[in-house]
Parts: structure tokens; C-alpha cells; sequence
């Protein structure tokens, strides 16, 4: 796994990662919030799949 981007502004955060198995190419963006318990919780996961040729 690859970490390619992150963009944090205060109480939220958008992380671009790229993955890779033995037969697909994975980008996947992460939408999180920052909790009153001051953890990160992921609200949204949008995964682009690609095969490898």
C-alpha cells in the first residue's frame, strides 16, 4: 500500500491510496472526520479497481 496523498483542513481529511495484488490495480479515497474523541473515522470509501494486464 501506498499512501499518495493526504489533505487535512482542521476537522476533516481526504487520503488517496494505491494498492496492488497479483491481479488488480487499487486507488481508493478516504473521506474522514475527526471525533469528539479525537480519533479519525473513515465516513466514505470510494475504491477504483482496474485488472492488470
Amino acid at each position: 500500500m501506498e499512501i499518495e496523498s493526504i489533505e487535512e483542513n482542521s476537522t476533516i481529511a481526504m487520503v488517496k491510496l494505491r494498492l496492488e495484488s497479483s491481479e488488480n490495480y487499487f486507488v481508493s479515497y478516504n473521506s474522514l472526520v475527526l471525533d469528539t474523541d479525537n480519533e479519525w473515522r473513515i465516513v466514505n470509501n470510494l475504491a477504483v479497481v482496474e485488472a492488470r494486464k
